[in-house]
C-alpha cells in the first residue's frame, strides 16, 4: 500500500520531526532542515534531478547540484525569469527560466531519478527554509515522479501540460495545475461537512472567502492563520471572524508562507497556489491528499501554535 501507518519519530526536547512512512515524508520549514533533505537526495541521484522554484539562491543546494552534475547527473533548475537575478553569480549552466515572462513561474517541486518527487510551498532560499513557515511533501512514488517530470518538461518547453494526476486507493493523491487549481479548491471546500482549517500567505479571493463564510454560517468549524504583513488579508480576517470563524494573525516575525487547507480531518490541499486574484495567471500547482494521518500531522503542528 502507498499509504502506510505513519511513523512519527519522537525527538525528546528537540524540534518536531517530519512525518515519515516508507512511501512519503512531510517536512515543515523551521521545524525540519528541508535543504538538508533535498541535498541528501541530490547526493544520491544517479541520472537526473529536475527542480522548479520561484526563486533559488541557497549556496549549499547549488553546490550539491554542481557536484551531481560533475558525476554525470543531468541537472535542470527552473526559476522565474525575474527571480533568476537572485541566483548565485557563478557559472552554473543548469539554470533555466520560464517561457512565459508575462506571468510568474510560481511552482515548487522536484524530481529525482524518476522515482522520488516533492511538492509544496517552499522556495530554495534561506528565508523560505529557515525563517518563514513552509512545507514540502516528499513522495516515494515513480508514478508521481513520472507525472511531475512531464509537468517539468512542459514548463521548460512552453508546451501544454499533461492532464491532472489522478491517484487510486493505493495512491490517494491528485495533482492539479492552473487553470484547475482554483475550481478544485472551491469544489473541495464546498464538500466540507465538519471542519476547515487554513493557513495562507495571501488570502484575497473573495469567492473562496465567501464559501468559508457560508460554511461557518452552516455550522462547519472554520479556523485559520493569515500572514499579518500582507495588508490585503485584512478583508478575509475581518469578514471571516464576523461570520463566526476563528482566524488569527500569524506569530512568525518572518512569513507565514503556507498555501494550505485541511478539510474534515482527512484531506490536505497544499502547493504553490495563493487564493488571490493574481494566482490564476501564474504557473501554479497543488496536490490534494486524502489521508487522515497527513491531515492530523499538519493540524497538530500548526493549530497548537494558535489555539
Amino acid at each position: 500500500m502507498f499509504w502506510l501507518i505513519p511513523l512519527i519519530i519522537l525527538a525528546g526536547c528537540g524540534k518536531p520531526q517530519p512525518l515519515v512512512t516508507d512511501d512519503f515524508e512531510v517536512y515543515l520549514s523551521r521545524k525540519n532542515d528541508i535543504p538538508l533533505k533535498i541535498i541528501g537526495l541530490i547526493n544520491q541521484a544517479k541520472k537526473e534531478v529536475l527542480i522548479t522554484s520561484f526563486e533559488a539562491n541557497l549556496p549549499c543546494v547549488f553546490a550539491a547540484l554542481k557536484a551531481a552534475q560533475g558525476r554525470g547527473v543531468k541537472i535542470k533548475l527552473l526559476v522565474d525569469d525575474k527571480a533568476a537575478e537572485s541566483a548565485p553569480a557563478l557559472p552554473f549552466n543548469f539554470i533555466y527560466t520560464d517561457s512565459k515572462p508575462s506571468s510568474l513561474m510560481h511552482t515548487k517541486f522536484g524530481v529525482v531519478d524518476r522515482k522520488i518527487a516533492w511538492l509544496g510551498s517552499l522556495n530554495l532560499t534561506f528565508g523560505s527554509a529557515y525563517q518563514s513557515d513552509n512545507d514540502l511533501i516528499f513522495f516515494h512514488s515513480p508514478k508521481i515522479a513520472g507525472y511531475l517530470r512531464q509537468v517539468f518538461n512542459s514548463l521548460i518547453e512552453g508546451k501544454k501540460p499533461p492532464p491532472s494526476f489522478q491517484g487510486n486507493p493505493e495512491i490517494p493523491v491528485q495533482i492539479y495545475l492552473n487553470p484547475k487549481c482554483r475550481p478544485v479548491i472551491l469544489k473541495e471546500l464546498k464538500l466540507a461537512q465538519k471542519e476547515i482549517f487554513f493557513s495562507h500567505y495571501i488570502f484575497t479571493d473573495q469567492e473562496i472567502i465567501q464559501v468559508l463564510r457560508e460554511k461557518a454560517d452552516c455550522g462547519v468549524k472554520v479556523s485559520g492563520v493569515l500572514e499579518r504583513d500582507w495588508t490585503g488579508n485584512d478583508t478575509a480576517f475581518r469578514e471571516l471572524n464576523a461570520s463566526g470563524a476563528s482566524v488569527a494573525w500569524d506569530k512568525n516575525y518572518y512569513l507565514n508562507h503556507y498555501k494550505l487547507f485541511l478539510i474534515d480531518d482527512k484531506k490536505v490541499i497544499t502547493g504553490s497556489y495563493n487564493p488571490s486574484g493574481a494566482a490564476g495567471r501564474n504557473q501554479e500547482i497543488i496536490s490534494v491528499i486524502n489521508s487522515p494521518e497527513v491531515a492530523r500531522f499538519y493540524k497538530q503542528n500548526l493549530m497548537r501554535r494558535f489555539w
